[in-house]
C-alpha cells in the first residue's frame, strides 16, 4: 500500500486495527491525556448513496452551460452561481428543466443541487482504492469488475474500456486525481447479468474532456470542468462542472435512472468516517511527521505495526 498523506495513513491505521484482535482496545503509551481526540479513520462498512438533489440533474454547472450544434439533453440542468445558457436552441431540453437565476426559487434548487453534488463528490474522492491504474490507459485494460479504480495523476481512454456488472447492484467508482481526457471514438461499455442496475462515477481532480464520437457511461463529477467535443454521447450519467463550465457539441447526454427492479443504491464501499484514534496511534502520526519522503513509503506502516506490538521508538525517516 501506498501512503499518500495524513489522510491515507490514517485510513490505514483503521484497517490495521480491524485486521488484528488486540487484547487491548486502548494501549498504554505517551500520555495525551486530560481530552479524547477525534480523528478521521476508514470504516470497512461506510457507504457511498446517491443521497442529495444533484441526483435529479443531468447537467450541474458552477460557471454556465455553452452549446454548439443540435445537442439533446434529457433531464434536467442547474446552473449556479453563474446562469449563462448559450446554445439552445439548436439544442435541446427534453424531460427536463433550466434550474438557474434570476427566478429565486429556481436559483436557490441549483444551489443546493450544486451544494449536494459537492458532497458527492467527496464521498467518492474519500472512497477507498481497490486498485491503482496510474499510467494505464483505461482502453488497455481487460474487463474490469465493480471497484474503485485510481489514478494518481491524470487519466487517459484510448480505444474500448468494458465494465464487468458481476453483481447485484454494481457500482464502478473512478478517482483521477488530474484529468480525465480521451481520444476521438472511444467507448465505456458495460456488460455483465447485472449490467442494467451498474452504476459509474467519475470523480476527477481538474477537468474531464470527452473526445470527438465517443460513446461514454456514467456521472462525471469533475472539480472544474466538463467538456464534450463534437458527437460525444454521455449516457446513464451526468456532466456536473463544480467550479467551472460545462460545455457541449452536438451531443447527447441523458441521466438515465436504473431499472424498476434495481435495488436501491445502499451498497456498502470502504468510506472514510469518524472513529478514536488510541494514544500510541496519535503519537506514532505526529512522531512521523508526514513530511516528504516520509509521507511517501512504508516506514508510518512498520512504525505503527510495530506500536502495536508494544515496540519502541519510530524508524528513522529516509533521506
Amino acid at each position: 500500500m501506498k501512503i499518500k498523506n495524513l489522510f491515507h495513513a490514517i485510513a490505514w491505521i483503521s484497517s490495521l486495527r480491524k485486521s488484528r484482535s488486540n487484547k487491548s482496545g486502548m494501549l498504554t503509551g505517551p500520555a495525551i491525556a486530560g481530552f479524547a481526540i477525534l480523528m478521521f479513520s476508514a470504516s470497512a462498512h461506510g457507504q457511498f448513496t446517491t443521497a442529495g438533489t444533484w441526483q435529479n440533474f443531468t447537467i450541474i454547472s458552477a460557471e454556465g452551460l455553452t452549446n454548439t450544434g443540435f445537442t439533446v439533453v434529457e433531464g434536467n440542468i442547474a446552473l449556479f452561481p453563474n446562469a449563462s445558457f448559450v446554445g439552445f436552441p439548436p439544442g435541446l431540453v427534453v424531460n427536463g428543466s433550466v434550474y438557474s437565476a434570476p427566478n429565486p426559487i429556481s436559483q436557490e434548487i441549483a444551489r443546493i443541487a450544486r451544494t449536494d453534488a459537492f458532497s458527492a463528490y467527496s464521498d467518492l474522492q474519500n472512497a477507498i482504492s481497490t486498485s491503482n491504474l496510474t499510467g494505464i490507459d483505461l482502453g488497455t485494460l481487460p474487463a474490469l469488475t465493480p471497484g474503485v479504480y485510481t489514478f494518481d495523476s491524470s487519466a487517459q481512454l484510448t480505444g474500448t474500456l468494458e465494465l464487468n456488472a458481476n453483481v447485484a447492484n454494481s457500482i464502478f467508482i473512478f478517482q483521477v486525481n488530474s484529468a480525465l481526457t480521451t481520444a476521438s471514438n472511444a467507448n465505456v461499455i458495460i456488460s455483465g447479468a447485472n449490467a442494467g442496475c451498474a452504476r459509474i462515477y467519475w470523480q476527477i481532480g481538474s477537468s474531464a474532456t470527452i473526445g470527438t464520437d465517443t460513446n461514454f457511461l456514467g456521472t462525471i463529477i469533475a472539480n472544474e470542468s466538463v467538456t464534450l467535443t463534437t458527437g460525444a454521447t454521455l449516457l446513464n450519467g451526468r456532466a456536473i462542472g463544480l467550479t467551472a463550465a460545462v460545455t457541449l457539441d452536438t451531443n447527447n447526454v441523458a441521466s438515465l435512472a436504473p431499472g424498476p427492479f434495481c435495488p436501491p443504491d445502499t451498497s456498502a464501499l470502504p468510506m472514510v468516517t469518524a472513529s478514536m484514534l488510541t494514544a500510541e496511534e496519535l503519537t506514532a502520526i505526529f512522531q512521523m511527521g508526514f513530511s516528504g519522503a516520509a509521507a511517501q513509503n512504508l516506514s508510518i506502516q512498520r512504525h505503527l505495526e510495530s506500536v502495536r506490538r508494544g515496540g519502541g521508538s519510530p524508524p528513522t525517516s529516509p533521506h
